[in-house]
């Protein structure tokens, strides 16, 4: 908690500070229906959230991200609304939310709305809809959702303020259904059963998007509210260094009193973000919140005269109301851009004076305000005065704000008779997005009798320079001009020349930023051309549409998938079980719902974060390099003044206090250190760990640290092209695969059609919810517990012991769930823990590390970025493959993590599905001074892939096959009799890629689609549609032989009720409850009598880590070979019993076979078979061995529409195939794919890592002035995750039935993984949009190479019109062969 502050004076000169103390003094903040007093430690820096979690013991509410931009800390504020004379109840952000605002208000948690035992409507409707997987993010949501709903919204409510929130894990698809199917108005959907001719149930097919009719109807309770608050407004005080004042007069007493030292504040949308990530405070904060003349929002004859701290949202709902009225159509364009504001949650609590006052350079509302003609009011203790907007900017982030002045009122006015107004944004995505560039632009014409002139005009924008900027110029130009389309012409020059920016423009994409200020004014002009009712032709009507003024699109979806009649019999058909009989109960087969799910939804189940505190416990907080190069020293001076410092530790004092301590550190190789002693190999790289009595403490005292490091000459290479330049390799990964046909030459034969292009490919961020934190606690024996969120506990365990200097045995590492993790918890979550324990061992104290997102974003590591370059060739008679050459570069980073498998895994996917038969693939890892790239779903798999894909699409391009491609893919599919070019046979498991693909055409009516998208593109020039089908195939099983093995520990106890603990580890996947299914299923019991507790070192020893999708096939198996070995020693029991007709359920065997000292407990094990798993790159390519033990295979249809000026899309349609055996659990196996595929479609169109780089010919991102290899998008406000609006408008999921699979329990097949790589069919559909629009310009000749990210840059750009070349061309490109920057 941060330090209680010393004042110098007690008196304000005006202001009575005895009142307002003595208030202070008996404030209350009502939590979950109770007051609350905060304790001395909350101050005006504490957030709402760290008080709920600190001092209430409410962690239902979680930290993601502290920057307002996850949602996973939302909770309910409630206030009494005396105009309506009832309680208000608002989501806000408990990470930004200053905890005293809440002072006289209420706060309602997730805790404070139900429990798993009684649930509220929304919690249970979520849990019941399978919307939680991880459930870290989910009591943001349910907060938010609860909010939002009562008995009377609609479905258009719950679309357009569900904008707050983040889920890595679902696709969205089941928390839209959740949330819609609570509304008034949701209809009713089809769901259930499909039967066959003889009235069997065949399949299960649930038709969502609004309301299952299986769902019950529900009367949603009133949120609480405690009546010691009704009828009450929240009072002013004073608390330490926390105001509310109880007027204007005061507030402004209190600025010109403490000057700059004093903070205002309403929502802290800025300021909380200032003190998390700048370590900026302020000696005193004055909450707006309770000067009601601020708060207030008045409707007059001029128009609107808001006050300074009125909130966002209720802004946006005047302006809706006025948008309709004579002179509309200024509030009209605001009610339209607020919808696209950061957040419900932060338009609930931010306001349009603070949004002015930080003078934010890329703002969407200070431009429309300046546009449209608003006055300022600006108020001081000594009086008022007024500005215009338009000059109220002066330079970055400064105004005309006096010290002691706040904005009171923004008077904004009426539009005036054929006074136009639009406002347009464009960010990396829709919701909840910071502004790339934004713009408003106003004309006022005038009736003449030939048409229109221009009276008056402005045209603002933010994001073209260090404040609003004013285009002048361009709009001078207009006045007196015709309205008509030479003068549009005429004005998107003039204007293109205002708004050029150069090159190294801060911000970068200066190319992309110009073209969309001039976009813009072409979709304006348009827009006014048909409201006008002037002559448009047909094909240009599309350029004035736009996703700010359209209503927000309605989602639906489908799950269908065959419904067994009795367990699946696979890997263990050789087992016998208990049941025998054809009514034993169905468990494994059957949907059921996630264990966790429903206490996922109340906030009662804990996560490493959430466990409770031992007795004495410190803090600690990493100390990082700022960049990479020689370390010179560690001055730690500073940070020994920080109250509340215990320690800082580095190698030195570890080797010292630990004996037998060792600093080395890696996933194979051991080339990292857990504390950095001669070199920061990259900007981040660890070098001590800082202690302190609390986590503030411990942050102040790491960041007071002083690293000082000698960059090299030249720069460390960051990026692929330069490590190639630098020949910066680790040389041991450099690998190649090659078919049994490859020979030189065999592509150059004459009468082929043969290729040669580049794929890059970038990195992706994990973003798990949850960052990675550690707990560990000594042990009386000179042991310690560690908790941690890992996927790999037996690695945690053992690193911890190597860098501790302890044996195995006396160090034990557990974890009950992870909020996500999708490879970046397997290996490296290690490093952290390792730190976090050894400050513990050596001060003997227990110990919490929880590392901040920035922190774990510049830490962890990501996805390998690659880059490819390949020539193929095709018969162009036949149609048929001949050969492929590649050549992959993944940049591994810093130090080799596991990027040696990775790249493996893309060699042995570069085919996809396709016999080539002549195939040459050969790849290495570069060495770079960015953080360790690493494990991440599919595991290189993807990037080998994606590469197969450009190249079909390439040859498909200059083949001139006018179907996208997909006869040319359905002639080259492997048929069962081929084999890979790493000498594997296709048969090796049933192969059913061409029923996947042909089924999922059929099902998604693809070829009729296809003439439809033609049909489309042709009568829009500015909208184009793309549709793109692929198919996959994703080998199962870890290509090192000695991971393909797992244990498993059961306990049956005498009441009937099973304890499992295995070696995998629950992120989310549903694995905890699969297994619970297969040992049910064996002992015949319902799912309820299984249960898992946690996964530990000490339970289950040596445990491979919870990765390559083949958790349940290892655990599933290892459990279900304990439970046999029990079941065999109940054999006597059963027979006894059975002759006795006796009762034989499984508390009654238990009870006997206990009392006949049956052992009830076992230790199950399964590894896969010796020939069907291993690959050994070290000898000849004959005798590697076989990598994996099956395929997961699948197929997908995506279809998506572009603006092609300004780049930004939406996926209209997703049907998605996937072959899962028999499912073990069909309802978590469909959220795993929809998840899968929406986190690959966000890898490729809207996530985007970018590095500094310097010292590169052409480096990337020079514009931003950090030392190389910093990563910039450290955070959800630069890195975009997919959100509630960029899933698939229709989501459309299959599993394939009369399907089986042998070689693994229950017939079943791994999930996680294999449908990632299906979300790259957006990609290539964004592809075919974009290349639709150059052949409409005479560019779509040549295939087009299209970068991932697909970000909207990347697709604007490349639609190659004039006023994106005319950008390109202004710097001095090419744009036939410019691309834009990224970081590869």
């Amino acid at each position: 908690m941060k330090t209680v502050l010393a004042y110098d004076e007690d008196t304000v000169p005006g202001v009575d500070v005895q009142t307002y103390d003595a208030r202070g003094q008996a404030a209350v903040v009502y939590v979950n229906g109770k007051p609350v007093r905060p304790s001395e430690a909350i101050t005006g820096a504490t957030t709402l959230l760290d008080f709920l979690r600190s001092e209430c013991g409410l962690t239902g509410a979680k930290l993601g991200c502290g920057e307002g931009g996850c949602g996973a800390c939302t909770v309910i504020v409630g206030d009494w609304d005396r105009a309506a004379n009832a309680p208000r109840h608002r989501s806000v952000n408990g990470c930004l939310a200053p905890a005293l605002s809440c002072v006289g208000l209420h706060v309602t948690t997730v805790e404070g709305l139900g429990t798993a035992a009684a649930p509220h409507p929304v919690q249970k409707r979520i849990a019941d809809c399978h919307g939680s997987q991880c459930g870290f993010c989910t009591p943001g949501i349910v907060a938010a959702v609860a909010a939002l709903v009562d008995n009377e919204t609609t479905v258009a409510d719950v679309e357009e303020h569900l904008d707050g929130n983040l889920c890595r894990c679902t696709g969205y698809r089941p928390l839209w259904d959740a949330a819609k199917s609570l509304c008034a108005d949701a209809r009713e959907q089809k769901c259930g059963p499909k039967l066959g001719e003889g009235g069997d149930e065949t399949h299960h097919h649930c038709e969502t998007g609004a309301k299952c009719r299986s769902a019950p109807a529900v009367d949603l309770p009133p949120l609480p509210f405690p009546d010691a608050l009704r009828g009450t407004k929240p009072e002013a005080f004073r608390r330490g260094d926390f105001w509310r004042p109880a007027s204007t007069r005061d507030a402004c007493l209190l600025k010109k009193h403490y000057g700059g030292a004093a903070r205002f504040v309403v929502g802290c949308s800025e300021v909380a973000i200032e003190q998390r990530f700048r370590g900026r405070f302020h000696r005193q904060y004055v909450s707006l919140q309770g000067v009601p003349s601020l708060c207030d929002i008045e409707k007059n004859e001029n128009g609107l005269d808001v006050g300074g701290a009125a909130s966002l949202s209720d802004v946006q709902r005047h302006c809706e109301a006025l948008a309709e009225e004579p002179g509309g159509a200024p509030f009209a364009a605001a009610a339209h851009l607020l919808r696209w504001f950061a957040s419900t949650q932060i338009r609930n609590g931010a306001c349009l004076g603070g949004n002015l006052a930080t003078a934010s350079p890329i703002s969407d509302m200070n431009p429309l305000l300046a546009a449209c003609r608003a006055d300022l009011v600006l108020r001081s203790a000594e009086g008022s005065r007024t500005v215009p907007a338009k000059t109220f900017f002066v330079g970055y982030r400064a105004t005309r704000l006096e010290p002691d002045e706040l904005v009171e009122t923004i008077k904004l006015p009426k539009g005036r008779p054929f006074e136009f107004v639009k406002a347009y944004k464009q960010s990396r995505r829709r919701e909840d997005d910071i502004a790339i560039v934004t713009g408003t632009l106003r004309v006022l014409l005038k009736k003449v009798d030939a048409g229109y002139v221009v009276e008056d005009a402005c045209f603002a924008f933010g994001g073209l320079a260090a404040t609003v900027k004013i285009c002048d110029a361009a709009a001078s130009a207009l006045l007196g001009k015709p309205w008509s389309d030479e003068t549009r012409d005429a004005s998107v020059a003039n204007l293109a020349d205002e708004v050029r920016l150069a090159a190294e423009a801060p911000g970068g994409q200066p190319e992309y930023r110009a073209a969309l200020a001039s976009s813009f004014l072409k979709k304006f002009w348009t827009a006014v051309d048909l409201e006008l009712g002037r002559p448009v032709a047909e094909t240009e009507k599309s350029a004035a549409l736009s996703f700010v003024d359209a209503p927000k699109p309605t989602t639906r979806g489908a799950q269908r998938w065959p419904v067994l009649d009795a367990p699946a019999k696979g890997l263990e058909k050789s087992y016998a079980t208990l049941h025998k009989k054809d009514d034993a109960p169905l468990v494994a087969g059957n949907s059921a719902k996630h264990q966790a799910g429903l206490r996922q939804c109340t906030g009662e189940a804990e996560y490493a974060d959430d466990a409770p505190l031992p007795p004495g416990t410190k803090h600690a907080c990493l100390v990082l390099a700022k960049k990479a190069g020689r370390i010179l020293g560690v001055d730690t001076s500073k940070a020994s003044e920080i109250p509340g410092f215990v320690a800082v530790y580095g190698w030195d004092e570890v080797e010292r206090g630990l004996p037998g301590a060792k600093n080395d550190l890696g996933a194979i190789v051991h080339d990292e250190e857990c504390f950095a002693t001669r070199e920061a190999t990259f900007p981040g790289s660890v070098v001590a760990v800082a202690v302190g009595d609390n986590p503030e403490a411990a942050k102040r005292a790491a960041l007071a640290c002083v690293v000082s490091v000698a960059e090299p000459t030249p720069a460390a290479p960051c990026s692929i092209d330069a490590a190639i330049a630098q020949q910066s390799f680790y040389e041991d990964t450099r690998h190649e695969a090659t078919s049994r046909e490859w020979t030189d030459g065999a592509l150059d034969a004459a009468g082929l059609v043969r290729v040669s292009g580049e794929v890059r490919v970038g990195a992706q961020e994990h973003f798990y919810l949850e960052c990675n934190t550690t707990l560990c606690v000594p042990q009386d024996d000179g042991g310690l517990d560690i908790l941690s969120s890992t996927q790999a506990v037996a690695k945690t365990q053992a690193c911890a012991a190597h860098v501790c200097g302890l044996p195995m045995h006396k160090v034990v590492a557990r974890v009950k769930r992870m909020g996500g993790g999708f490879g970046g918890k397997e290996s490296r979550s290690v490093f952290a823990a390792c730190a976090c324990a050894a400050a513990s061992k050596l001060l003997n104290v227990p110990m919490r590390l929880s590392l901040e997102r920035d922190v774990d974003m510049r830490t962890t590591g990501m996805r390998h970025a690659f880059v490819a370059t390949y020539t193929a060739a095709v018969d162009p008679a036949t149609k048929k493959f001949v050969g492929l050459d590649v050549q992959m570069y993944s940049n591994g980073g810093a130090s080799l993590d596991l990027s040696g498998p990775v790249l493996d895994r893309a060699l042995l996917h570069v085919d996809n599905v396709y016999k080539w038969p002549c195939l040459r693939a050969r790849g290495v890892v570069c060495r770079t001074a960015i953080p360790p790239s690493t494990a991440f779903r599919g595991f290189g798999g993807p990037q080998g892939m994606v590469v197969t894909e450009h190249v079909v699409e390439h040859l498909a391009k200059v083949l001139g096959e006018d179907d996208g491609g997909t006869a040319l893919r359905e002639a080259n599919l492997y048929t069962a009799s081929d084999e890979t070019h790493f000498r594997q046979p296709i048969n090796t498991a049933a192969w059913r890629v061409p029923r996947c693909f042909e089924r999922v055409r059929e099902t998604s009516d693809l070829d009729k689609r296809f003439a439809d998208v033609a049909k489309f593109n042709q009568a829009h020039a500015h909208r184009k549609r793309g549709i793109a089908i692929l198919p996959t195939k994703f080998g199962i099983n870890f290509t090192a032989k000695f991971l393909n093995q797992g244990g498993a520990l059961v306990h049956v106890y005498t009441d009937g009720t099973v304890l499992v603990s295995h070696g995998g580890t629950e992120m989310g996947q549903g694995l905890h409850t699969k297994v619970c299914q297969v040992v049910a299923q064996a002992f015949g019991v319902e799912l309820s009598k299984v249960h898992v507790r946690e996964s530990a070192s000490d339970l289950v020893a040596n445990s491979s880590a919870s990765a390559a999708s083949l958790s349940t096939d290892l655990y599933g198996m290892a459990a279900l070979d304990a439970c046999h070995q029990i079941l065999a020693r109940l054999e006597p029991v059963i027979a006894d019993r059975k002759a006795n007709k006796e009762p034989c359920d499984l508390a009654s065997l238990a009870g006997a076979a206990f009392f006949r000292r049956i052992d009830l407990s076992a230790h199950g094990f399964h590894a896969v078979a010796d020939k069907r798993c291993g690959y050994d790159w070290t000898k000849p390519q004959d005798d590697r061995g076989t990598p994996f033990n099956y395929w997961t295979q699948g197929a997908a249809v995506a279809e998506v529409e572009i603006d092609c000026l300004t780049g930004d899309h939406e996926v209209r349609r997703a049907d998605v195939l996937v072959d899962l055996g028999c499912s073990i659990n069909p309802s978590l196996d469909v959220g795993q794919i929809e998840g899968a595929f929406v986190q690959g479609a966000g890898w490729l169109t809207t996530e985007e890592l970018i590095f500094a780089e310097t010292g590169a010919q052409n480096a990337n991102h020079a514009w931003f002035k950090a030392p190389s290899g910093t990563l910039l998008t450290a955070g959800p406000g630069n890195y975009k995750l997919p959100s509630f609006n960029d899933a698939p408008r229709d989501f459309r999921v299959e599993l394939l039935d009369r399907a089986d699979n042998e070689f693994a329990v229950h017939s079943s097949k791994a999930v996680g993984e294999p449908p990632f790589f299906l979300g790259a069919a957006v990609l290539f559909a964004i592809n075919k949009a974009v290349q639709a629009r150059r052949e409409d310009l005479g560019a779509g000749d040549a295939y087009l190479p299209m970068r991932a990210p697909a970000t909207p840059e990347r697709v604007r750009m490349h639609c190659r019109d004039a006023i994106a070349d005319d950008a390109v061309r202004a710097l001095g490109r090419d744009p036939a062969t410019w691309q834009a920057n990224g970081s590869y």
